[in-house]
């Protein structure tokens, strides 16, 4: 008998356990796969809390929906994400766009000029100078970057390679067309000249006058 009764409770305990955690299991709600994570499990207390992941952001209660975060110089609106207007900016992921700092009200001049997501810069006002102390000049602006040293001399040197190169080509042309012109005015000269007797021809024609005047006197 005894036994019997401890199997009835037990049976009873079993059930009761049961149908807690399967109603337990229906009260709990996963958090969706894609953009969503769980920030905090569910629990006999509570439900599942949810999140987005980083690059989103939460909408509407317990983030029912997740959207992408705007860029730096823009805001949330209904219709998305939008650009800050002229005058305004935003530093941030999140929140809305906020107007330029007036450096005028404090008597400053500007010094840097705001963007969409950057705010105004101020110099000093004229009450902060001192009679001795130059005016604040603006930082210059960021040199864009040019071609390197290396390419430079690079082109420096080709450059010069090519002058050496055409000096040379019109020297060479310039001795060239000077020895044709001497050629062709040999070639022109030639048929104009006289034949110069050399010395043999001379004396042999000297040496045939004596014989001839042997030979009249025999005769």
């Amino acid at each position: 008998m005894g036994n019997s009764c401890y199997n009835i409770v037990a049976t009873l305990l079993l059930v009761l356990n049961f149908e807690r955690t399967r109603s337990l299991q229906d009260l709990c709600s996963n958090c969706p796969a894609g953009v969503f994570r769980t920030r905090k499990a569910c629990s006999s207390t509570s439900n599942a809390e949810c999140d987005c992941i980083s690059g989103f952001r939460c909408l509407g209660a317990g983030c029912r929906m997740c959207e992408p975060d705007c860029k730096q110089g823009q805001e949330s609106t209904k219709e998305g994400c939008k650009d800050c207007g002229f005058g305004t900016f935003n530093d941030q992921k999140r929140g809305v766009c906020r107007p330029w700092t007036n450096c005028s009200l404090d008597g400053k001049s500007v010094l840097v000029h705001g963007t969409k997501a950057r705010d105004v810069v101020c110099g000093q006002s004229s009450a902060d100078l001192s009679p001795g102390a130059s005016s604040v000049t603006p930082p210059a602006p960021a040199r864009e970057p040019g071609r390197s040293p290396q390419i430079v001399s690079f082109f420096l040197a080709l450059t010069s390679a090519a002058v050496l190169f055409l000096l040379f080509f019109l020297v060479l042309r310039f001795s060239v067309v000077k020895q044709g012109r001497r050629k062709l005015l040999y070639i022109f000269k030639q048929p104009f000249m006289r034949p110069v007797q050399t010395t043999q021809e001379e004396d042999a024609c000297s040496c045939r006058f004596p014989e001839e005047e042997e030979g009249g006197r025999e005769l």
